[in-house]
């Protein structure tokens, strides 16, 4: 009967006496009687003879593993029990010997896996961490060792409390508290700050699960990972920034948008307005003329003829520079108009429009170039037209002859020119109103001839040379300063 038991039996069963002959065991009756030492593997006996002398002086069960290379690795379980009579001798003893190859190869391949999942968290810089509800501390592997620059791998919950930020701990409590109420099995995810020095911490998405509890169904144990995720984070609060950003961009376009249509809009009522006038501007002058004629012919005295003549000759000289003001903005908007960009010499084209004012008007004009660039890239003939209307300008307000000076600066990006006078301004309110086709400014000294197409002429010549152009009253409140810029250009970028 026990022979029969012995044989089903998974591994072998030896029981020997206190001098190692074998009594009974399921390796066969020709076993009996032998000494153990003649079955065992030669490699094993030392091994087995400290393990034998261990159980007998412990007086209990030792365990280890033997292992056979030929012909085939094998991999075996031995426990050894000794039996000891009632005055503690002993009388004999069991060995069991297991085959566990299938069962180790099975644990190194899962050792493996484990080393191959712990390379791969390790090459993603994700941390392995685990927590013991009972000792009330932390494990954690040697990537989220460096990712918290700790200096070890246990840490204390009472530490780990310390580097989490309060509010963020709060919160992942509440989650878990939860979790264990509703004795859920589900992922505790979640996001929050962890200090790594003083004045620095970092975000993490740690993702843990609870993985065994005590008798009472009560949580001891819980395992999970953490990955730094500070560069998304911040990455996310940049695009969220920028979305802001560019929100309040659209809303500002938007009430660009709305202004430009509605400047359209006052631009088609301008139009009509001077549709509706124009036949009063070019009337006006002509019934001068008109009158003026029928006058000459019914009076032929010598002072008066020179007297009409005089509103004959300025009439006209305003009807003609209106016509031709009105024919040049015309063209501009249909880009009938083609500019001719050549290099430039600053002083000759300011020695030519100097020397065309003094032939023209007994005003002083001074100069003053403080750039060191000599040459541009211009219409020379649009620009020169530009600052004689500038120059006319200070003229119409002023109540004498001014003193004009013209200034040329520069910085890195445009050659910078500063019409300058001391004469009675502009009201603030005009100042960007001025260039605006058709609008006249109250101070004007002669709103006869002045039909409001100069300046707006000025800027168009300036915007098709990708330039700017504004006034500013002087800071003395003495006189305007008109300035426009033409952009610094090298022989490749010129126009033509």
């Amino acid at each position: 009967m026990f022979n029969n038991f012995l044989e089903v039996l998974p591994g072998k069963l030896i029981y020997a006496d206190k001098n190692h002959y074998i009594k009974i065991s399921n390796l066969g009756k020709e076993y009996n009687e032998l000494i153990i030492f003649d079955i065992l593997d030669k490699e094993n006996i030392n091994i087995f003879k400290k393990q034998f002398e261990y159980a007998k002086t412990s007086k209990s069960s030792c365990e280890y593993i033997s292992f056979k290379e030929e012909p085939f690795k094998k991999w075996y379980k031995n426990t050894i029990k000794p039996n000891f009579d009632s005055v503690g001798r002993l009388e004999g003893y069991s060995l069991y010997q297991e085959d566990i190859t299938e069962r180790h190869l099975l644990e190194q391949r899962i050792l493996e896996t484990q080393f191959i999942y712990y390379e791969a968290f390790k090459s993603i810089g994700v941390g392995v961490w685990e927590y013991n509800r009972e000792l009330k501390i932390f494990n954690i592997s040697n990537t989220l060792k460096k990712m918290l620059n700790l200096n070890t791998n246990v840490i204390p919950l009472k530490k780990w409390k310390e580097i989490v930020y309060p509010e963020d701990w709060k919160r992942i409590q509440t989650e878990l508290n939860e979790i264990i109420k509703s004795k859920s099995n589900a992922l505790l995810v979640n996001i929050y700050r962890i200090h790594v020095n003083k004045d620095k911490f970092i975000w993490v998405n740690s993702t843990g699960k609870i993985i065994k509890y005590d008798k009472d169904g009560f949580p001891i144990k819980s395992l999970g990972i953490i990955q730094d995720i500070t560069s998304q984070v911040e990455a996310k609060e940049s695009l969220k920034k920028y979305n802001k950003e560019l929100k309040k961009e659209v809303e500002s376009r938007t009430i660009e948008l709305s202004a430009a249509k509605k400047e359209a809009e006052n631009a088609n009522m301008a139009k009509s307005e001077f549709l509706s006038n124009i036949s009063h501007e070019f009337f006006t002058p002509l019934n001068i003329i008109l009158n003026s004629a029928s006058i000459i012919e019914r009076k032929l005295n010598n002072n008066d003829i020179k007297k009409i003549l005089k509103n004959i000759k300025t009439s006209g000289e305003s009807l003609n520079l209106l016509v031709k003001n009105m024919l040049f903005l015309a063209k501009l908007d249909l880009n009938g108009i083609k500019f001719k960009f050549y290099k430039t010499d600053i002083i000759s084209l300011l020695n030519s429009l100097i020397l065309e004012i003094r032939n023209k008007y007994d005003i002083n004009v001074e100069t003053n170039i403080v750039t060191p660039i000599r040459y541009i890239y211009c219409d020379s003939m649009n620009i020169k037209m530009v600052l004689i209307e500038l120059i006319n300008n200070s003229i119409k307000h002023s109540n004498y002859n001014p003193n004009i000076l013209i200034e040329i600066l520069s910085d890195d990006d445009n050659v910078i020119f500063n019409v300058i006078d001391d004469g009675v301004g502009v009201e603030e309110y005009e100042l960007d109103r001025m260039f605006t086709r058709f609008y006249t400014c109250t101070n004007s000294q002669n709103k006869i001839t002045e039909k409001g197409l100069g300046l707006s002429i000025c800027k168009e010549i300036i915007s098709k040379h990708n330039g700017n152009i504004w006034a500013k009253n002087n800071d003395d409140k003495k006189g305007l300063t008109i300035t426009f810029t033409l952009p610094v250009l090298g022989d490749k970028d010129a126009l033509s």
